[in-house]
C-alpha cells in the first residue's frame, strides 16, 4: 500500500487503476496468451470470482480494497490533501519519502511519511507530538517510528 499512498499524499488528484484498487497480481498467463507485455496488468476480471475475493477478510483482495478505502475515506476528510493544498518534499534520509501538506484556508498541516524499505526505521522529526490519523497512535516528540513499508500521516 506504499505505493499507492504516496500519490495520495502529493499535490492533485490522484489517479486510481482498477487493478491496485483491487490489488490484482500479475498476469503472467495473459502475456503468454496475448504475447504482449502490457497484458502483465490487464486481468480480466470474473464478477462472481472478485465478488467471492471481496467478500473474504482473509483475502489479498479484499485486504487491499479496504486499506484502498480506510486511505481514500480518511483523505477526503483532510483539508490539507485538498488538491491545491501547499507541499514541501522533506528529506529524511534514502528509506522515507515524506511530504508536508499545508491548507492556507484552514491552517491544517500534514506530514505524510513512507518507509519505503523492507526494514524498520527511525527518524528524527522536529521536537513536537503528532497524532498518526491512519493508526490513532499519539506519537512522542522527537524520533518517530515505522514498520516495514509503514505510512503515517501525522498531524
Amino acid at each position: 500500500m506504499v505505493s499507492q499512498a504516496i500519490p495520495m499524499a502529493l499535490m492533485g488528484i490522484p489517479g486510481i487503476y482498477i487493478h491496485s484498487l483491487l490489488g490484482s497480481r500479475n498476469d503472467y498467463e495473459g502475456v503468454k496468451q496475448t504475447g504482449r507485455a502490457r497484458s502483465i496488468n490487464r486481468e480480466q476480471l470474473q464478477v462472481e470470482t472478485l465478488r467471492a475475493e471481496l467478500a473474504d477478510p482473509a483475502s489479498i483482495r479484499a485486504q487491499v480494497f479496504s486499506a484502498y478505502r480506510n486511505l481514500l475515506g480518511l483523505r477526503a476528510k483532510q483539508s490539507a490533501f485538498d488538491p491545491s493544498a501547499a507541499q514541501q518534499i522533506l528529506d529524511l534520509g534514502a528509506s522515507v519519502f515524506a511530504v508536508r501538506r499545508e491548507n492556507a484556508k484552514t491552517g491544517q498541516i500534514l506530514i505524510a511519511i513512507h518507509n519505503v524499505t523492507d526494514k524498520p526505521i527511525e527518524i528524527k522529526l522536529g521536537t513536537e507530538a503528532y497524532l498518526d490519523l491512519l493508526s490513532s497512535d499519539r506519537l512522542s516528540a522527537g524520533v518517530v517510528s515505522l514498520a516495514p513499508y509503514q505510512v503515517r500521516w501525522l498531524q
